[in-house]
């Protein structure tokens, strides 16, 4: 948007098309009315989505590839992760993909399992092993 002597110049449609789509965004919409005003927009990745103008002014675009290069960034590396579970005695010999996905582990008493990282942070451990426990606590009685 230009600014002239104080002055706002309202965009037309063929200026603000030509914006979004120089940040690699295709403009669905037909007609703009303000920046304030949701467009419809297509990503490269083939996500539709709605945003103003305002808001890709601001460096917002589209969410699907935001939330992924969120997930990217904050991902664990295989080397972090092998280092929890063998802080607990555990052998990881699976490939990590996220938090939520089970990867496999050989316990401290040899048993194999899986489980997700987020139970595993979580207290939970070796389901053969809790098993045992339970077996031999109740014989006991």
């Amino acid at each position: 948007m230009e600014v002239m002597q104080g002055l706002t110049k309202k965009l037309d449609y063929d200026e603000v098309k030509s914006y979004i789509e120089s940040i690699g965004l295709m403009l669905l919409s037909e007609d703009y009315v303000n920046a304030l005003t949701p467009l419809s927009c297509l990503c490269h990745c083939g996500n539709h989505f709605t945003i103003s103008l305002n808001n890709i002014k601001k460096g917002r675009r589209c969410p699907k590839c935001s939330a992924q290069r969120l997930s990217e960034k904050n991902r664990l590396s295989f080397e972090t992760v092998k280092n929890i579970f063998s802080s607990q005695g555990y052998l990881l010999f699976s490939e990590y993909i996220n938090s939520r996905k089970k990867v496999k582990f050989v316990c401290p008493n040899g048993h194999i399992g899986e489980i997700t990282l987020s139970n595993f942070k979580r207290g939970s451990r070796c389901y053969q092993c809790l098993k045992e426990m339970r077996f031999y606590s109740k014989r006991e009685n």
